[in-house]
Order: structure tokens, then C-alpha cells, then sequence
């Protein structure tokens, strides 16, 4: 029974928002771009549920976008405010079967891209590109014990997730589709250089790392479960910041102040259905509420193009993808007045 009147004084105290939140939130449209044979347009193919270009985005430390172009096979970097920079020739989405399942951009401007196997072949395989875009060469890694294989990892495990932080480390995470979050993650390259197996498998652990070198680790959900229940955050020395309860939503990320950002969803009014993200402080306060609109997703997106990325100075991106279109939208983030 106490727990129970714990509980609801939690969701009370986040939906009754206090008058003034300690940050405010303005979308914006970042980056956009057409579909077409230039440099800087997206190829686009429709596989019977829409078009497919752009299918999964990074943003580095810089503000500075990455967008993998499936189709052509290719990333499109933009400046922070939009502008379209270069185009670093990558791997086509689909060759002889493979599938990309996750892209990470590295502090430095290295790309990194986490591919599935295909034609009978289930490792998932990790390839770098040089900033420059010069130079591209496949990492060893495995990842868990009784999945290594020579030079990749078995792709039924479920979720892939790749995570390039500011320190110019990599991890590379995983899920099983029919088991309990968090998933396990693992370092695969630190400062630049690739980590030995052996080294990657003693850093296996659960959670997921942020960008801005914080650890999430999410208890109590299990995918088949949901309900409410706690996260905490590590710092990147391994000591406890901030522990989190009665959650909801989906964590989305964390900036570089410890705030977590939390994605759900709940009625408004008789017939709406509305989304938002909040913004929780490492002491538990909400210091924001992201209404976020119904925005047209990417029919094909993978790894971080199906969610919403959390940059260093707390803005929130998303990748969006329309019939004529792609969009990277931004909510930018300003003190309170």
C-alpha cells in the first residue's frame, strides 16, 4: 500500500507541471534535403510501404549530422546549422544481402557503421571510416561468450545499437528480442584503436553507454512487461549519479549534465493521442516537457534513426523521411524566462 501512494505521488508531481519549467523547447527544421542523383540528394526507393533514403542518423559532439543514404549507399554530413558539408562513400544498404544496423560518429569525424550479414551469412560485422573518408577497414570483435565467431557476431541476438562517445570510444550493444532490458553492451574501440577480444569481452556489461560518456542502465522492464520502473546513471568512472524511479517511457538518452530524457505517450482529451518527452534532472525534477508532433518517420530506419537523439547541449533530434523529403527536425534548448 505504501509503495502504491509512492507511486502515484510520483506521477502526480509529473502531471501537475509546475508553472515554469526550468528549460524551454522550440522545434526547428534542421536539416533538409531532396531526393535525387546530386550530392547532396538522397536516392530513393519505394519498397511498397514508401520511400527509402535516409534510414539511420548520428550527431557528433559538434552538432554536426550524419545521415546514412541507403540506396546509394553513402553518409551525408551537415554543419549544426543544417548545411550540407561532404558526402563519405560507405556501404550500400543492401549488398548481396547485407543490412546496415547501425551507424556512430566518432569525436574526431571517423564514422563507424555496425552491418548485418546476408545470403546465409548471420554475423553482424563493424567497419570504421576515416574522417576523411579515404579509408575504411573492418574492426575484429565479437560479442558475448558462446557468440563469438571469427570476425563478427550472430545477428539473431535481436537489437543492435552502436554508441561512438566524445572520448573516441565505441561500444556495440545488444538485446535479445524475447528477453529483459537493459541489453549488454561492450567497448570495441578505445581512443580510435580497436580493443582485443579478449579486452572487449571483459568489458561486457549491462546498460547502454551515452554519447557523452554516461552509463544507463534500465531495471525492472521486461519487453513483455512494461510498467513503471527505475534507471541509474554512471559516470565514466563507474560511480552512481543519479538513480531514477517510476519511469514509464522510453529513455531516449542523456545530456551531458546527467539529465535523462524520457519518451511517452498518454490520451489528451476525449479522443487525442499525444507524445512528449521529459526532461529529468539527476535529483528527479522534471525540467522540461518536448511536446513532440506526429512526424512522419523513416518507413525503413534503423538502429538510432527510429529514436530521438540527445546532443551534448540538450537539444533533441529526429530524423523524419516524406514522399517528397528528408528531414532531421531539432528542439532546441534555452533557459526558462
Amino acid at each position: 500500500m505504501i509503495g502504491l501512494v509512492a507511486m502515484l505521488l510520483v506521477i502526480a508531481a509529473f502531471s501537475s507541471a509546475r508553472a515554469e519549467y526550468k528549460y524551454v523547447y522550440k522545434m526547428r527544421v534542421l536539416v533538409e534535403a531532396k531526393y535525387g542523383d546530386g550530392a547532396d540528394e538522397f536516392g530513393q526507393k519505394d519498397w511498397g510501404a514508401g520511400p527509402m533514403g535516409a534510414i539511420c542518423f548520428d550527431v557528433d559532439a559538434a552538432g554536426n549530422v550524419y545521415i546514412c543514404d541507403g540506396p546509394k549507399g553513402d553518409v551525408k554530413v551537415y554543419d549544426r546549422e543544417g548545411a550540407y558539408r561532404r558526402t563519405v562513400k560507405a556501404l550500400p544498404w543492401i549488398v548481396g544481402g547485407q543490412m546496415l544496423a547501425d551507424i556512430g560518429a566518432g569525436p574526431t569525424g571517423a564514422i563507424y557503421l555496425a552491418v548485418e550479414g546476408g545470403g546465409g551469412d548471420d554475423r553482424t560485422r563493424l567497419y570504421s571510416i576515416s574522417p576523411d573518408g579515404e579509408q575504411m577497414m573492418q574492426l575484429p570483435f565479437v560479442l558475448g561468450s558462446g557468440m563469438a565467431t571469427k570476425d563478427g557476431i550472430q545477428s539473431f541476438l535481436g537489437i543492435v545499437r552502436l554508441t561512438a562517445d566524445i572520448s573516441g570510444d565505441v561500444y556495440l550493444g545488444y538485446v535479445y528480442v524475447a528477453d529483459s532490458w537493459p541489453g549488454r553492451s561492450m567497448r570495441v574501440v578505445k581512443s580510435g584503436k580497436a580493443v582485443a577480444v579478449g579486452d572487449q569481452l571483459a568489458s561486457l556489461r549491462p546498460g547502454w553507454p551515452s554519447k557523452w560518456g554516461l552509463w544507463v542502465v534500465d531495471h525492472g522492464l521486461r519487453m513483455r512487461k512494461p510498467g513503471p520502473r527505475g534507471i541509474s546513471v554512471y559516470g565514466s568512472d563507474g560511480r552512481l549519479k543519479s538513480r531514477l524511479t517510476q519511469l514509464s517511457g522510453a529513455i531516449s538518452g542523456t545530456d551531458s549534465s546527467g539529465c535523462v530524457y524520457e519518451r511517452t505517450a498518454g490520451p489528451r482529451g476525449d479522443s487525442e493521442w499525444a507524445s512528449w518527452m521529459n526532461v529529468i534532472s539527476p535529483r528527479g525534477v522534471l525540467d522540461a516537457r518536448i511536446e513532440l508532433p506526429k512526424i512522419l518517420g523513416c518507413w525503413y530506419a534503423v538502429g538510432k534513426g527510429k529514436e530521438c537523439l540527445v546532443g551534448l547541449d540538450g537539444s533533441v533530434y529526429s530524423l523524419s523521411e516524406g514522399d517528397d523529403r528528408v528531414r532531421v527536425y531539432i528542439w532546441e534548448r534555452s533557459p526558462a524566462r
